[in-house]
């Protein structure tokens, strides 16, 4: 009984000790991760193992050492730990740390589908699919993803119906793509979900009817998939299918901003600035747009820029306004080109300075800024020949250096 008990509180220690390890993982902190997980591998616990493996195949935590990894992989796979089967199996397949042999590789994809990994016909797909370390070859991806598909994977059942869709290895059918893509989205994950309502999306463009794409959408939106929440504001927004709603759409924003998307964060802060779907306020509209500002959303430092030149929503300071303008201008937004063009203009938060202002101006305008236009032009009146000259010579050198500046 004695030696019964300690075995239950040594394993119930282990299991808190890992959900410790992928605590600190999944947070990024791969250094408390490794030493946790290093701790329970040296006991023999083969997760543990595992997870050694992945951060040095990853380098997380340690230097990337493959053969490191394989060595790990395969001391989870002696303790009979499927994934370590399958990573095994992955590293001979694609040459690896080890010698490339898709005999070896397929033993132990299969041992892995034996031990209840099934993913490990789906990777087989996936590789012969993107031709990783081998020939593309679609047929035998096909072969794959429907073993992996019988056997419930929602993955290998959305890639089979993306083949039929585009044609890859078979003839083009998209309702039999169609039916697969259903199959997956509904023994799936949130990504096969949204990936099925992708599909609905593509083909509602055609009918005219959104309906069961939002329904899908939504269900993926529900279930904290950002860019389904997206796709729901979309729906709601001006103009969206299915028709006007801020309230419906405001929700969506706020689900996405607090996730951390940049994009919905600055329109959710336009949306509470203009007082749609809810009260204006500007001052909390101005947060949520700082937040996407820190995050290097140029469109939202154009905007913060602005906002600070006036005083709107955030105390006036013409030096911030600059600052978020420099920010977005670097970037190639013409937007905060053009403001910061007017703020070497006036001499506000920057040291007044015409030809740095023309020089900003036109490359607002190479960007496709229609009202970098009309200021070029109302520059160009007061300005002296040498200096439109010199302007225009910083300006294609600021363009020669940022060639992804586009209009």
């Amino acid at each position: 009984l004695c030696v019964w008990l300690l075995s239950l509180f040594l394993t119930g220690t282990a299991r808190v000790d890992l959900a410790e390890a992928h605590a600190a993982y999944d947070k990024q902190d791969y250094g408390t991760a490794f030493a946790e997980f290093s701790s329970l591998a040296d006991q023999g616990n083969a997760e543990a193992q595992y997870w050694i493996g992945v951060m040095h195949m990853r380098g997380r935590g340690v230097p990337e050492n493959v053969k490191e990894a394989n060595k790990w992989y395969r001391l989870a796979a002696d303790q009979n730990y499927a994934k370590g089967h399958r990573k095994l199996g992955e590293s001979y397949l694609l040459g690896r740390g080890l010698k490339q042999d898709f005999e070896t590789a397929l033993k132990f994809y299969t041992r892995a589908v034996d031990l209840g990994d099934h993913y490990a016909y789906y990777d087989l797909g996936a590789t012969y699919e993107g031709g990783y370390g081998i020939p593309k070859d679609y047929e035998k991806a096909l072969e794959w993803y429907h073993k992996a598909a019988h056997l419930g994977v929602a993955e290998a059942q959305s890639s089979i119906g993306i083949m039929h869709f585009m044609g890859k290895g078979l003839p083009e059918d998209k309702e039999e793509g169609l039916r697969w893509a259903r199959l997956a989205a509904e023994h799936g994950n949130v990504t096969e979900i949204h990936d099925f309502a992708q599909w609905l999306y593509q083909i509602a463009q055609g009918t005219g009817d959104y309906s069961e794409a939002a329904k899908w959408f939504r269900v993926a939106a529900e279930q904290g998939h950002v860019f389904s929440q997206l796709m729901m504001v979309g729906f709601y927004a001006k103009d969206g299918p299915l028709g006007q709603d801020d309230e419906e759409a405001l929700k969506w924003l706020r689900m996405a901003a607090v996730q951390g998307a940049d994009f919905a964060q600055h329109h959710l802060g336009a949306y509470i600035r203009k007082g749609l779907g809810t009260p204006a306020n500007e001052v909390e509209g101005a947060k949520w747009i700082e937040k996407a500002a820190l995050q290097g959303f140029a469109k939202s430092q154009a905007a913060l820029c602005a906002l600070y030149y006036k005083g709107s929503g955030v105390e006036q300071n013409d030096r911030t306004a600059a600052d978020w303008c420099q920010k977005g201008a670097d970037q190639g937004y013409p937007d905060a080109q053009l403001l910061l063009a007017i703020l070497c203009s006036e001499g506000r938060g920057t040291p007044k300075n015409m030809v740095r202002s023309y020089m900003w101006a036109l490359v607002s305008q190479a960007g496709g800024s229609e009202k970098a236009s009309a200021f070029v032009k109302g520059l160009a009146e007061k300005k002296s020949a040498e200096d439109i000259a010199e302007a225009e010579g910083l300006a294609l050198a600021w363009l020669k250096e940022h060639p992804a500046q586009k209009p």
